[in-house]
């Protein structure tokens, strides 16, 4: 992501413009408490900007799922929680997987 994707005001993501030029010449992503703020603000998923997606791909028409907007939501909690919804939702898949 490049300053002219995230625009001039950097401000809105609580960061200088000098720690984004930072960002776009080292292979370190943002810090956990900025993605949020970033993806907010460009209309993207956090996903988006730490993945190959790139920021301008079309989303599929149509509602968002329920279980996708959980996670939309869990991904805005602090670091600790988001580990502990990992976790129950890891352990829920396992019991399923070895139940079937």
């Amino acid at each position: 992501m490049s300053r002219q994707e995230t625009g001039t005001d950097t401000r809105r993501f609580g960061v200088s413009q000098k720690t984004i030029a930072y960002w776009e010449t080292c292979a370190t992503p943002p810090r956990s408490d900025v993605l949020p703020k970033m993806a907010k603000a460009l209309g993207v998923r956090v996903e988006e900007i730490l993945g190959d997606t790139p920021l301008n791909a079309v989303r599929k028409p149509g509602p968002v799922g329920k279980l996708q907007r959980v996670f939309e939501l869990a991904s805005e909690l602090p670091r600790r929680d988001q580990l502990l919804v990992a976790e129950f939702v890891s352990t829920l898949v396992q019991r399923h997987k070895k139940a079937s």
